[in-house]
């Protein structure tokens, strides 16, 4: 497989492929979306990459949402931003608080360790750029 390096700010990143059978070449030049992310796919807005990523996760059974971001210290700019499955990570569900008083857990537990997610980086070109998914 044939990796490039992308330009982000100040920073060459090589792509990383978390997940091999992801990048399949389904990314093809010319087409406006592939069926799934692939490493090195270009986005002009996040809100692009969002209505991407939550349309590939409806087709696959998992719902979506906004994690963390990377702010540039010198301009104060986004410059990487992640989204993952809706129910990623595993919630505190022990019933003592650390004072010793019993926890009521009102709601149904809702993080699994769902393990799907995309990180997009943006590029000296403006744009934002897959260097790895899951």
């Amino acid at each position: 497989m044939d990796h490039h390096s992308i330009e982000v700010g100040d920073d060459i990143i090589e792509p990383v492929v978390v997940d091999e059978e992801n990048n399949d070449n389904k990314c093809n030049v010319g087409k406006s979306f592939p069926e799934k992310p692939c490493v090195s796919q270009e986005f002009d807005t996040l809100d692009e990459v969002y209505n991407f990523y939550n349309f590939y996760a409806l087709r696959e059974g998992f719902g979506i949402r906004k994690s963390s971001n990377s702010k540039s210290q010198a301009i104060g700019e986004l410059i990487w931003k992640k989204n993952l499955c809706n129910k990623a990570g595993f919630k505190d569900l022990s019933n003592v608080k650390e004072d010793g008083r019993e926890v009521v857990h009102r709601h149904r537990d809702t993080r699994e360790g769902c393990k799907p997610k995309i990180d997009v980086r943006k590029s000296k070109n403006e744009k934002w750029v897959v260097p790895r998914f899951v």
